[in-house]
């Protein structure tokens, strides 16, 4: 059986879908910064225990948004990295080099 999750990150960056996710991303970082002062809010934060889950939803749109453009903010937070980094061997006659361990 086939996975068909959706993962916007792969695939062909389009017009439309670079002006979407720049959309979102916009829409995300405006609601963050609060500029009504706190007077329009999806959720108000005086519910308890969902209060902050639109902050919490527009910070995650806006990671996913960085992270399609190339800007990978995720990676402060897990220390690791999506790249396709190689492994750099060295060639003949080079001098061995100390790779660190990945933890």
């Amino acid at each position: 059986m086939k996975n068909n999750k959706f993962n916007f990150l792969k695939g062909k960056k389009t017009p439309l879908k670079n002006l979407v996710i720049g959309g979102l991303a916009a829409f995300s970082a405006v609601y963050l910064v609060a500029p009504t002062g706190g007077l329009f809010e999806f959720i108000p934060d005086m519910v308890p225990f969902i209060g902050n889950l639109d902050e919490v939803t527009a910070t995650m749109m806006l990671l996913a948004a960085l992270k399609y453009f190339g800007f990978d903010l995720m990676e402060m937070f897990t220390g690791e990295s999506n790249s396709n980094d190689q492994e750099i061997k060295p060639e003949a006659g080079d001098q061995p080099i100390y790779y660190p361990p990945k933890s």
